[in-house]
Parts: C-alpha cells; structure tokens; sequence
C-alpha cells in the first residue's frame, strides 16, 4: 500500500527548488501546496484530462480544485480547444475591439437579467 509520502520525490524536489524562487512556490496564493494537506495532497499537476488531473510523478487524482473554478468543462475539452485554436491563429489582444467582445457582451447581457452593461 502507497503511503502518503512514497512516490512523490518528483513533486518535493520542484516543490523545494520552487519555495527558493516563488513565494509559496506558486503565483496564486489558493493553490499554493501549503493551503494542501502536506505529505498528502499532490504539489503540482503536470497535466489533466476531463474531471481528472495527474501529478509530477504519474499519480491520478480527481481535481476537486478545477483550477480555481475555472474550469467547468473540464481538462482537454476537444471543442474548446479547436474553438481557441481557431481565435489564437486569427489573432489575440488587439490594440483595437474584436467583434467577439461585442458578442460575449451581447450574451452576457441577455443572460444576466440585473446587467446594463458588461
């Protein structure tokens, strides 16, 4: 049986070298590994895939966290990606409006029933 501490030297040892240049080795203070259980709670995600994220040394976890709420599709989300994809080729953070923030206003607006403007 894996205990809390076998197998994640990968983890640790970033998460040392981390704690030297990042305070609490993480931009964000919510997801900095000291708001985690220690020893227990994985220190960093290498990659995620649905409702599901893996650590630096290949363990499988749930993301309870999904990235600090902003993650309500979940990790490689193949129509999201395509739809990002297609918006990075053509072009971001103009020094002029898009139309899509025209778009997303007009959405918005129609949804949000207390909005006057977005």
């Amino acid at each position: 049986m894996r205990t809390p501490r076998d197998g994640v030297t990968a983890s640790e040892d970033l998460r040392d070298k981390s704690l030297g240049l990042i305070p609490g080795a993480s931009q964000t203070f919510s997801k900095a590994p000291r708001t985690f259980v220690q020893g227990v709670a994985p220190v960093f995600f290498q990659r995620g895939k649905g409702g599901r994220v893996w650590d630096l040394d290949g363990h499988e976890y749930i993301d309870y966290v999904l990235g600090l709420g902003s993650i309500i599709l979940g990790y490689d989300d193949r129509d999201f990606e395509e739809a990002v994809c297609a918006q990075i080729r053509d072009g971001v953070n103009f020094g002029l409006p898009h139309p899509l923030e025209y778009e997303v206003a007009e959405r918005l607006a129609a949804h949000i029933p207390c909005s006057e403007m977005v």
